[in-house]
């Protein structure tokens, strides 16, 4: 349990990191004029057939929108009172339904922007997925195996009580 437990807050702080970077980066591209938004809302529409790609959104504050990888699914619903947590927090990390997000502060060229990220996890839960069954079998092979020896150790064990009983068993009155 301790192994899976430190698994899975591992693999949901890592991820927490990556969407982070993910966000900043995109949002630096995007910022920087260095890839049209149209690209990049192709790549992301593209991207999103084959992997869990993350959704982007870059604000500015207090609540005004520059750029979003999707509108149509639009994960996170963000609302000024998420936006003014972040712009007091600098960082929040949150789940919506089975999806990881962020929510950070970025300044770019001295000018503070708002971006909100989310994607799921899909190679880390799958990785999870995989120790809980492997911990499961484990688990019940090794509590089988802790059964059987346990019943060979105590049928030797207890070998010469059997034998006492048995030896007591076959004495008569007249032996005694």
């Amino acid at each position: 349990v301790s192994v899976f437990y430190v698994n899975v807050q591992t693999r949901s702080q890592t991820f927490y990191r990556s969407l982070e970077q993910e966000a900043v980066t995109k949002a630096h591209l995007f910022l920087s004029g260095k890839i049209n938004p149209a690209i990049m809302h192709s790549v992301y529409l593209n991207n999103k057939n084959f992997i869990s790609e993350v959704e982007v959104v870059v604000y500015k504050p207090p609540f005004h929108m520059l750029y979003h990888d999707e509108l149509q699914s639009d994960i996170i619903k963000e609302t000024p009172e998420m936006m003014q947590k972040i712009l007091k927090e600098k960082r929040i990390h949150f789940r919506v339904g089975k999806y990881q997000a962020v929510g950070i502060t970025y300044r770019f060229h001295g000018k503070q922007y708002i971006i909100t990220a989310a994607a799921y996890d899909q190679y880390g839960m799958s990785n999870i997925a995989a120790l809980r069954n492997l911990l499961i079998w484990f688990s019940i092979i090794g509590i089988s195996l802790l059964a059987l020896a346990g019943y060979i150790l105590a049928r030797v064990a207890f070998a010469p009580v059997k034998e006492l009983s048995e030896e007591a068993e076959n004495i008569t009155a007249k032996d005694i």
